[in-house]
C-alpha cells in the first residue's frame, strides 16, 4: 500500500513560514530529474518551483489538474508536486486520472486540507504521500531527496545553485534589497506582491461577507491559509484557517463575521509589515 507519511500534516507555528533569511540559509540537496509543480496560485508555483530548481532538478509547471494530466502524459516526469484544491480539475481527480493511465512516478499532495480524512482521500486517489501547506522548507527538501536521484556532483552548497530565469518572473514587483541569493530574492518579491494585493483581498472579503456567500469565502480563505503561511505571513494564515473552520462548522453568521474581522486586521498588519 502507499505510505501515509508522518510528514502529511499541516505545520502550525512560525517554523512553517519561510523568511528570506531562512530560504537563503536552507541546506539544499543537489538532485536531478524532472518535477512537475502543479498549483493554481501563481506565486506558489513560483516559490515551490524555485525551491525545486535550486536543487538542480528541471521544473515544469501546470496551473490546474487538467493541465497537469496533459503535461505528464506528453513527457516523462520523475515526480509531481500536486496541489489538491484547484479549478477545472482538482488534484485528486488529476492523480486518479494519471494512475488510471499507467503513470507510476511519485505524486506528492500539497494541500492546506490536512485532517486525517483529507489525507486518506488524497492517498486513496493515488498520491504517494501528502505534505501540508504552508509549505515547510525542510519537509519539501526531504521529500525531494527521497524521490529524486542525487546529482552526479551532489553537494549541499547553496552557493553553487543557479536558478532558472523563467521561475524568477518579471511580473514580481521590485523587492527590497536582499543578499544576492536568487531564491531569497524570489521570496522577497513574492512577499512584496502579497502586500500589494491586500487591498484586493479585503475588497473580495467584504463583497462575499455582505452577500453572505459562504462558498466564495471558503475558497478565498482556503487559498489564503496555504499561500500566506508559505510566504511568511503566519498570522494571516492562522486567521484564515480559523474563519474557514467557522464556516465549515456552520457557525452562526455573527461568529463567522468575528473571525473574518480578525483576518481583516491581520491582512492590514501584513500590508504594513
Amino acid at each position: 500500500s502507499l505510505p501515509l507519511s508522518p510528514d502529511a500534516m499541516w505545520v502550525e507555528g512560525e517554523d512553517a513560514a519561510m523568511t528570506e533569511d531562512e530560504v537563503q540559509a536552507a541546506p539544499i540537496p543537489r538532485l536531478r530529474g524532472r518535477v512537475l509543480v502543479v498549483d493554481d496560485v501563481e506565486d506558489l508555483r513560483l516559490l515551490v518551483g524555485g525551491m525545486v530548481a535550486a536543487t538542480g532538478a528541471e521544473v515544469i509547471t501546470a496551473v490546474n489538474g487538467r493541465d497537469a494530466v496533459e503535461k505528464a502524459t506528453q513527457q516523462a516526469m520523475d515526480l509531481i508536486l500536486m496541489d489538491m484544491h484547484m479549478p477545472i480539475m482538482d488534484g485528486s481527480t488529476a492523480t486518479a486520472t494519471l494512475r488510471a493511465s499507467g503513470f507510476v512516478a511519485p505524486i506528492v499532495a500539497l494541500s492546506a486540507d490536512v485532517l486525517s480524512e483529507d489525507v486518506a482521500r488524497f492517498i486513496a486517489s493515488g498520491c504517494t504521500e501528502a505534505m501540508g501547506k504552508p509549505v515547510d522548507r525542510d519537509r519539501l527538501y526531504g521529500g525531494l531527496a527521497r524521490y529524486l536521484p542525487a546529482a552526479d556532483d551532489a553537494t549541499a552548497q547553496t552557493e553553487s545553485v543557479v536558478m532558472s530565469p523563467p521561475l524568477l518572473a518579471a511580473s514580481v514587483p521590485e523587492p527590497p534589497p536582499v543578499a544576492q541569493d536568487p531564491l531569497a530574492a524570489a521570496m522577497a518579491g513574492i512577499r512584496a506582491r502579497f502586500r500589494s494585493g491586500v487591498a484586493a483581498e479585503l475588497q473580495a472579503l467584504q463583497e462575499a461577507k455582505q452577500a453572505q456567500n459562504a462558498e466564495a469565502l471558503k475558497q478565498q480563505l482556503h487559498r489564503l491559509k496555504g499561500s500566506a503561511g508559505t510566504f511568511g505571513f503566519m498570522a494571516v494564515s492562522q486567521a484564515a484557517a480559523a474563519a474557514e473552520s467557522a464556516i465549515k462548522a456552520k457557525q452562526d453568521w455573527p461568529a463567522i463575521e468575528t473571525q473574518l474581522a480578525i483576518l481583516e486586521d491581520e491582512l492590514r498588519r501584513a500590508e504594513k509589515d
